[in-house]
């Protein structure tokens, strides 16, 4: 059976998320995940098997996880950059992981660079989005692409457009809510109409039925009266 399979490189600074990412996409726990800088060592695999579909192939990812990007200054930072070299030299594709929240600094530099150098496709990852703003997003995904390649400027305005986009989507699925909520609101005032006119209904017949049962009581009491002074003229004859 056809399948198609490739090599992922997951790369970036200390603590840029990247064991994390190795985690979630290979759906259980592969690497070990610590605010500790430097705790991933040696490259750590993980398999992402993709079952056939219509109209697509089967396919299998190998995700390589690697220890984090930095000039090594000691024994064990050059073996941890060995690792990372060999990691690159097989791969077919780099997830470049970065932490969005951090300040841009020569290690970034150094990074791009390895990359840009590696002749290798790049996806670029931007970590913890969330905690920033538009424009703060912006500069920060420009900075980067700065270096891995020259179309930065071009790539600002088509972030801001795809955000428009989402904007103009959320905007829409909003609206489109609202008027749900709207239609919904109708049909419980329309409920609560038709309930609080069953509501009188059961009261004008709960009304009925008392007036009703009165009567019969009443009747009751006036016949069963009558009987017993029946009663007493037939004794009276008697005796």
């Amino acid at each position: 059976m056809p399948i198609r399979s490739g090599f992922v490189c997951i790369l970036g600074k200390p603590n840029a998320g990247k064991s994390t990412l190795l985690n979630a996409l290979a759906g259980q726990k592969l690497a070990i995940v610590s605010p500790k800088p430097q705790t991933t060592r040696t490259r750590v695999q993980g398999i992402v098997n993709i079952p056939k579909r219509k109209g697509q192939l089967a396919a299998q990812i190998i995700l390589i996880d690697t220890p984090g990007v930095h000039k090594a200054d000691s024994s064990l930072g050059r073996k941890m950059m060995r690792e990372v070299h060999g990691a690159l030299e097989g791969c077919d594709l780099i997830y470049l992981i970065c932490d969005a929240t951090k300040r841009w600094d020569a290690g970034d530099e150094f990074l791009l660079e390895m990359a840009k150098k590696s002749g290798t496709p790049v996806f670029l990852l931007l970590n913890k989005i969330d905690l920033l703003d538009k424009q703060k997003l912006l500069s920060t995904a420009a900075e980067y692409l700065r270096v891995l390649t020259a179309d930065a400027n071009q790539f600002q305005t088509t972030v801001e457009a795809a955000l428009q986009e989402k904007v103009n989507s959320r905007m829409a699925e909003a609206e489109e809510k609202g008027r749900r909520i709207q239609a919904l609101s109708q049909e419980i005032l329309k409920l609560q109409e038709e309930i609080g006119a069953m509501q009188r209904e059961i009261g004008e017949n709960k009304e009925k039925l008392t007036a009703s049962s009165t009567a019969y009581v009443a009747e009751s009491s006036r016949r069963k009266q009558e009987i017993e002074a029946d009663i007493q003229k037939i004794n009276h004859y008697i005796h």
